[in-house]
């Protein structure tokens, strides 16, 4: 299932941006981004290359894919609706530290590389840059933590938490789409596939959740936050322990 409306208004480019009806004057518009679709699984950059644009996500979803030199990959972060990628280029011939592919039917915004750096010059644009940051720079240290310290049934309950608190930011209502395949989050928690869908499997069974395909409904919330602080509170789902 594809998020198809735009995300514009969420977007840090959106004040700065010729393609908006953002309410500033015309000279604030500094960008005039070019619109590129992509199909699900389809590439956007790979690691490596010169980072010659930024892209915000206008619909649905992407993942950041690292690529070990000995060939293994990690899915280590995501970008929604209005989410920019690539945020972290400063200097003329930086390289995309991570691939981004797309998630489902995606349309991007393409920004080049130059004109981020004009933007901001803008405070607005400027500080949600760099709030933006922050909050991968947090996502991605709280994987980290959990891919050491939490067992899988934890790990999961944190992936659904977040993507709650994520859903209700935006004002949607349930039920939760999960933007990822079932390997996606197996990637991205450090499981096995099988493992992914038994869990969700036991997470119904338990009522915290309900699940249809790629809609989750999640039923109790309170449990899955219990859940996250201690496992031991239901026994029933705990599968395996870290590096399950």
């Amino acid at each position: 299932m594809v998020a198809t409306e735009p995300a514009c208004h969420r977007c840090m480019l959106h004040p700065v941006c010729g393609a908006s009806s953002h309410p500033d004057g015309l000279e604030a518009k500094v960008i005039l981004p070019v619109q590129r679709a992509l199909g699900t699984g389809e590439g956007l950059y790979r690691q490596g290359q010169v980072a010659r644009m930024v892209f915000a996500v206008r619909a649905g979803a992407a993942k950041l894919v690292y690529e070990a030199a000995s060939g293994w990959e990690q899915l280590i972060d995501y970008a929604l609706g209005g989410e920019v990628l690539a945020l972290g280029l400063g200097h003329e011939r930086a390289l995309y530290q991570e691939s981004a592919v797309a998630l489902q039917p995606t349309v991007v915004c393409a920004v080049p590389a130059e004109d981020w750096q004009k933007a901001q010059a803008h405070a607005s644009v400027r500080d949600a840059g760099q709030a933006a940051l922050r909050r991968a720079d947090m996502r991605r240290r709280n994987l980290l933590v959990a891919l050491g310290q939490l067992s899988s049934p934890q790990r999961l309950a944190m992936l659904l938490l977040d993507l709650q608190a994520e859903s209700i930011s935006r004002a949607r209502t349930p039920p939760i789409v999960l933007p990822f395949s079932r390997a996606d989050i197996a990637s991205y928690l450090g499981l096995t596939v099988e493992t992914v869908s038994r869990l969700l499997h036991r997470f119904a069974s338990a009522g915290l959740i309900r699940v249809n395909h790629r809609l989750v409904h999640i039923i109790d919330p309170a449990g899955l936050e219990q859940l996250l602080s201690d496992d031991q509170v239901l026994p029933d789902v705990r599968l395996a322990p870290p590096g399950g």
